[in-house]
Formats: structure tokens, C-alpha cells, sequence
């Protein structure tokens, strides 16, 4: 995907660490979408049933929110960054409450940081 400066209503940032870190961000939310995708297809809306209903629901429900976010990203990124940060924060938290601390909620754990990094750069970019 091809994504340029003028993209959408709201102009991406001009600064390059600014660009690289939408770039990275909508890259890793398309990863989760695609994870999300499989769990469905695989395994319906309760993937794991043996966990909690409600964090099941929580993470069917990503396929739709995860691509909402990325276009949030993409057409207003200083609005996108925020949602990044506050999707990864009650994602975070739902996987720790459930699945505690293994390798995925580390990378999770590690791109949650992320987000957080990336929203006062994103924001005060032009």
C-alpha cells in the first residue's frame, strides 16, 4: 500500500520519523487484523473457549475495529495515533488479565509502547 503525503482529508506529517511511525503502526494493526481474520475462520466467535466469554468477544470484535483504526491512521493520523494507543491499552490489558505474560503479549506489550511514543511525535508534526 502506497500511502502519500497528501493522503485523505488530513495531510500525513512531513517529518519522516513522524511518516515511519504511522507506517509501522497501521503495519502492525494489519498484522493483528490478520491474526484476528484466522482466529475467526478457525474457530467462530469464541476462539478460546476455555478463557473468558467477554475477551473472546473482545478479540472477534478486533477484525472490525483494528481496520477502523488503520483508516483512522491513515485519513486523520493525529486523531489515528490516540486511537492506536487507546486500543492497545485495553487490548494489553485484556491479554495480560487472561493469557498473563507469555512471547505475543510481550510483542503486544512492546507495540502498546509504540503507539504510546509515536502520539506526541505524530501530534505536534506537520
Amino acid at each position: 500500500m502506497v500511502v502519500s503525503v497528501e493522503a485523505g482529508p488530513a495531510r500525513w506529517p512531513r517529518e519522516r520519523g513522524a511518516r515511519t511511525l504511522l507506517v509501522v503502526l497501521v503495519a502492525g494493526l494489519l498484522i493483528g487484523t490478520a491474526t484476528h481474520v484466522e482466529n475467526l475462520a478457525r474457530a467462530g466467535l469464541i476462539p478460546r473457549p476455555e478463557l473468558p466469554r467477554a475477551a473472546n468477544l473482545f478479540w472477534s470484535a478486533l477484525v472490525i475495529v483494528d481496520p477502523l483504526v488503520i483508516l483512522a491512521l491513515l485519513f486523520s493520523p493525529r486523531a489515528g495515533v490516540v486511537l492506536v494507543a487507546i486500543l492497545m491499552a485495553v487490548d494489553v490489558t485484556v491479554n495480560l488479565a487472561t493469557l498473563g505474560v507469555t512471547t505475543p503479549v510481550v510483542a503486544q506489550i512492546s507495540y502498546a509502547l509504540l503507539a504510546l511514543i509515536a502520539v506526541p511525535v505524530v501530534r505536534r508534526s506537520r
